[in-house]
């Protein structure tokens, strides 16, 4: 909570207009800040400190991923080794957002081509090529409104007072335009295509903007090994930035039953007032929170259509019980390894325009062109004939059609922002450790890189949830039997034999869902030999033999509780 720097918000207003705040701020080469000497900014790349070196120890230094690719990283001494945690590509692409309005208000050739080939969706490159601007032109136009760094009055050794006079007295804002015009000229020199994968338009606030974004080349020594630790760790973005980087996947056991449904809560199944999915799934988190602490896991707009409030939310709230949080709160989290239960509740899965742009900006000097999906076509396809198949314990064959990208490069990216943030959110109850009485369920029916323990079906859930409430507790699971419990039901035998069969499959998931509130026993009335039937019942009742009599209105001759 403390600025590194003693005049932060001078700093982050000559940023904006594009001057060095190193130059017009703090050192010259004749003049200084007169904080320059004890800045916490200043002193973190003053590494040969007499102390440490009389210490004779190894120096370690904790930086943000951005350091990976800034030229600040060069005042520090040379590493020997770097380590590299999580996600590192996300700081790796640089992007910059200039209004339509900007463009068009510098009136020349280059702009003028610019502006009119974004605002008619029109190929940029192709626009570039055709009106004769060469990479060398857009470099001139670029030198032409690029900042100048003695441009302002201010210097470091003007007293604060007038530094912050001067800077209230300025209004132009840095347009970043001459880094939008380099980019440009060098993806013009190195492409054919005429499709810039650089610049592209987009709609932001219901204002048209130049959105570019472009991979960093990382500012590392090549000689210097690099160690990337990462879950998600994808080998095809990696190489970007670390060519032949070598991937060592180390295979770990879940210490936990892992349960996933078959079925999607997308946004629009659980919007939709005629389908009860909502309202379900709220009882089946009512259902999990009685069996323990309860964590529940899923993405913004889900958390704020169960709980009813609106965004910006607290890292983590209660909702019925139960830790909720969504996906983006979770990473380098470990505050809920103490949880008996997590419950995820759908995915990530940004648009795909979006995905195809940050794909292009990652790969916007690949000479293999980027796939797109076609606007009319809506948003991720299920592909003809692909289906991706769990991982099962028991190593059924189980697989699902997934909504995917016809391009691996898109669909790579993706994956990192669907599948792997499911996977994250499970593994902060840190399941590689302690025992194996821990409870994950996935709702949602995209696979992921987990060991399923049982893959069950949500409408078979709630067909069993209905039968008790309909049964009052009281199920028995012989056909005929079942009929005179479930008299409300427009039931024939073949159903009801049907449905005893699909509730028998479901009695695993009961044990734990109401073990509390269940009894799991075996009968017999007027069959004197064979397997006796089983039956679930309330255990509310204090003498449920009684109660299964009455319902069945005939002498139960035997009467067990059993364990599954």
């Amino acid at each position: 909570g403390i600025a590194m720097c003693r005049k932060a918000s001078e700093a982050a207003a000559l940023n904006r207009l594009g001057k060095s705040v190193e130059f017009l701020l703090c050192n010259n080469g004749t003049e200084q800040c007169e904080f320059f000497d004890k800045c916490l900014y200043q002193n973190q790349f003053k590494a040969n400190d007499a102390e440490i070196k009389e210490l004779n120890l190894p120096s370690v230094t904790i930086m943000a991923h951005n350091h990976l690719f800034h030229n600040k990283r060069e005042l520090l001494p040379n590493p020997e080794f770097i380590v590299v945690d999580e996600s590192f590509h996300q700081a790796g692409i640089e992007e910059i957002k200039i209004p339509l309005d900007k463009l068009r208000g510098v009136k020349n050739r280059v702009t003028k081509t610019i502006f009119d080939s974004l605002y008619d969706d029109e190929p940029l490159l192709k626009a570039l090529r055709e009106t004769d601007i060469t990479p060398y032109i857009l470099d001139e136009e670029a030198k032409a409104n690029r900042p100048q760094l003695g441009v302002s009055n201010i210097s470091p050794s003007m007293s604060w007072e007038l530094q912050q006079k001067e800077l209230s007295s300025t209004t132009n804002e840095y347009n970043r335009l001459d880094q939008l015009l380099s980019i440009l000229s060098e993806e013009l020199s190195i492409t054919d295509r005429n499709e810039s994968y650089t610049v592209s338009k987009i709609q932001e606030n219901g204002q048209d903007k130049a959105l570019v974004k472009r991979r960093m080349e990382m500012n590392v020594p090549e000689d210097v090994p690099v160690l990337f630790i990462d879950a998600d760790l994808n080998r095809s973005i990696t190489n970007l930035y670390r060519p032949d980087t070598e991937v060592i996947e180390i295979l770990v056991e879940r210490r936990a039953t892992i349960h996933q449904f078959n079925k999607t809560w997308s946004m629009s199944s659980l919007e939709d007032d005629k389908n009860k999915l909502l309202e379900d799934t709220k009882k089946f988190i009512d259902l999990v929170v009685s069996t323990g602490s309860t964590l529940i896991v899923t993405s913004q707009s889900i958390r704020k259509l169960l709980t009813e409030k609106k965004p910006p939310f607290p890292s983590i709230d209660m909702y019925r019980g139960a830790a909720i949080l969504h996906y983006s709160n979770l990473r380098g989290v470990n505050d809920y390894s103490a949880y008996k239960n997590v419950i995820v509740i759908g995915r990530e899965q940004p648009p795909a325009k979006a995905m195809e742009r940050l794909a292009k900006g990652l790969w916007w000097d690949s000479n293999q062109p980027i796939s797109t999906v076609p606007e009319e076509k809506g948003n991720y396809p299920y592909l003809k004939n692909l289906k991706r198949g769990y991982r099962m314990r028991n190593h059924s064959p189980e697989d699902t059609e997934v909504q995917s990208h016809p391009d691996k490069r898109v669909q790579d990216l993706l994956e990192l922002a669907r599948e792997a943030e499911i996977t994250q959110g499970i593994d902060r109850l840190r399941l590689v450790r302690g025992n194996k009485d821990r409870q994950v369920f996935i709702l949602t029916s995209i696979p992921v890189d987990m060991t399923v323990d049982h893959l069950w079906s949500w409408e078979r859930l709630q067909e069993f949830l209905e039968c008790w409430i309909e049964s009052d507790g009281v199920l028995p699971l012989k056909a005929e039997d079942l009929l005179k419990v479930l008299s409300n039901s427009n039931l024939t035998v073949r159903g009801a034999k049907d449905l005893a069969a699909r509730l028998k499959k479901t009695l695993p998931l009961i044990d734990i869902l109401i073990s509390q509130d269940v009894l799991f026993g075996s009968y017999r009335s007027n069959i004197p030999k064979g397997i006796a039937p089983k039956l679930i019942i309330s255990s509310k009742y204090d003498d449920p033999r009684k109660v299964l009599e009455d319902k069945l209105n005939e002498k139960v001759t035997s009467f067990d509780i059993v364990t599954l």
